[in-house]
């Protein structure tokens, strides 16, 4: 995700966490062919886009509210439908550690892992622009003591960020540390506690749905290069002020 004003000009990659239920797998591939044309295109998207684009003709949404955050889609999802308890757990001390992770993250590592995806790979190849070697430093820099971060103050010994099962903040995390590793850097080198986690969340939500959740952004160095980067140029000032 994009964050920082620019959201969702450019939106590289999927949650693993759906924001719209879908009742039907026909459905759920309709919408995400949609998506992925409009990301194609480098086109901009937005809350009432998706649900737009996501509705078959004479199949009734399963939600009736636009809810405009992913944040807040997760928690009324959870909620609405009853989800697993570990995925937003009633628990006070769990849940509290997913609040604190959520309220976190927008301006730490989501933050960071966008940037360095910018700086990386779109600001180059889309908008043609060399990045300052200083600039990409600070990136790295800030993106380092995010990770570190999730690793000595959110992760510490659990196994994931609420204790002993996955939850909606390492659904959250993961989806940002995977921005980072799209533009072709490897963050989970010479991190065992954070490799170990991420293979303890794909093992979680299950091996296949992982990895076709980050198609996408994983296919990413490949995609710029058929893109078409005019599509860019009208919001090439506001990215060039935000990431440089």
């Amino acid at each position: 995700m994009l964050g920082i004003g620019l959201a969702p000009i450019f939106t590289p990659h999927t949650s693993v966490l759906e924001a719209f239920p879908f009742k039907t797998v026909k459905e759920k591939k309709l919408c995400e062919q949609k998506r992925r044309c409009s990301w194609q295109k480098g086109r901009r998207s937005t809350a009432s886009d998706t649900q737009r684009s996501c509705h078959v003709p004479g199949v009734k949404p399963a939600i009736s509210v636009v809810v405009g955050t992913r944040i807040a889609i997760m928690m009324y999802l959870s909620e609405k439908f009853q989800t697993p308890d570990h995925w937003y757990p009633t628990d006070i001390q769990k849940r509290a550690r997913v609040n604190e992770y959520l309220s976190w993250q927008h301006t730490a590592v989501r933050m960071h892992g966008t940037r360095v995806f910018w700086l990386r790979l779109m600001i180059p190849k889309m908008l043609g622009e060399e990045v300052p070697k200083d600039k990409m430093a600070a990136a790295l820099e800030d993106l380092d003591g995010s990770l570190q971060l999730i690793e000595e103050k959110f992760l510490q010994d659990r196994p994931f960020i609420a204790g002993d099962d996955i939850s909606l903040a390492d659904l959250v995390a993961i989806v940002e540390i995977m921005q980072p590793v799209g533009s072709g850097l490897d963050v989970f080198e010479k991190r065992p506690k954070l490799s170990g986690w991420r293979n303890r969340v794909r093992a979680a939500i299950g091996p296949e749905l992982f990895d076709e959740a980050h198609q996408i952004i994983l296919s990413a160095q490949e995609m710029v290069k058929s893109m078409d980067g005019s599509t860019l140029q009208p919001f090439k000032p506001k990215i060039l002020r935000l990431f440089l």
